[in-house]
């Protein structure tokens, strides 16, 4: 069974499909010139016919992706990926997998610097959303509140800046006094000046599948696909599910 792409817009997809006949022409995705979108029921009629040889995934060009809409971009450094199909191979193709991330970060003010702060992981260790991990003692501090809950702010871990959680010179704890988060110290007046920022961001993996599926003579079903990201890196499995 072939699966057709996912019509969700994600601003990230780099590549377009070409499906190849056994007459020698071909189809793109869409069409160069005027950037309209073939349907993948081409590549299906094309499939039952007997007239599908080849399945490929292409960049799409510069020109192209001015056309056809902001979910697609152009990238020069990418490579194609052509499958050619063997006798009774049936195309696993124009499946594209998306999934969305979504986490909170600490932005510096100071020095533009953006971390992840978790306790117990490895410093500067990468994290999925794309940031550096800190959570060694040195990464935070706390204060003890009224209701004998610790209050933590993190420290920025390139160039030291933190917020201060009390007016440093009247030792109260700050009033928000706005939904920017602009603090007040209820005795002196002092104006809280922000240094770290709490911040909310998501990141979206692309993963696009091409591969084959046949059906042996003991019924059994074998199959191979390459799991291919938008930085043009795969990884192989015969696992439908692996990514």
């Amino acid at each position: 069974m072939v699966v057709t792409m996912s019509n969700t817009i994600s601003r990230t997809i780099p590549f377009m499909w070409i499906v190849f006949f056994n007459d020698g022409s071909c189809l793109p995705q869409f069409d160069l010139e005027t950037g309209e979108q073939h349907s993948f029921k081409l590549v299906q009629e094309a499939e039952l016919d007997g007239k599908l040889t080849k399945f490929g995934l292409f960049p799409v060009t510069f020109e192209l992706s001015k056309k056809i809409g902001p979910q697609y971009y152009f990238d020069g450094k990418l490579s194609h990926f052509i499958l050619k199909l063997g006798p009774n191979q049936r195309l696993i193709g124009g499946i594209r997998r998306e999934a969305q991330r979504f986490f909170s970060y600490s932005h510096c003010l100071k020095c533009g610097f953006k971390w992840q702060w978790m306790p117990n992981h490895k410093d500067q260790e990468i994290g999925e959303a794309g940031l550096p991990i800190y959570g060694n003692e040195e990464s935070y501090y706390s204060v003890m509140q009224p209701n004998g809950k610790a209050a933590l702010e993190v420290i920025c871990p390139k160039c030291g800046a933190r917020n201060d959680l009390k007016c440093p010179k009247c030792d109260k704890w700050w009033n928000k006094i706005d939904e920017k988060y602009t603090l007040q110290c209820p005795e002196c007046k002092a104006i809280k000046e922000k240094r770290i920022q709490p911040s909310d961001d998501h990141t979206i993996e692309n993963i696009f599948l091409l591969g084959w599926q046949e059906t042996l003579p003991d019924n059994t079903n074998k199959k191979m696909i390459m799991f291919i990201n938008t930085k043009g890196e795969f990884e192989i499995s015969d696992n439908y599910n692996f990514r």
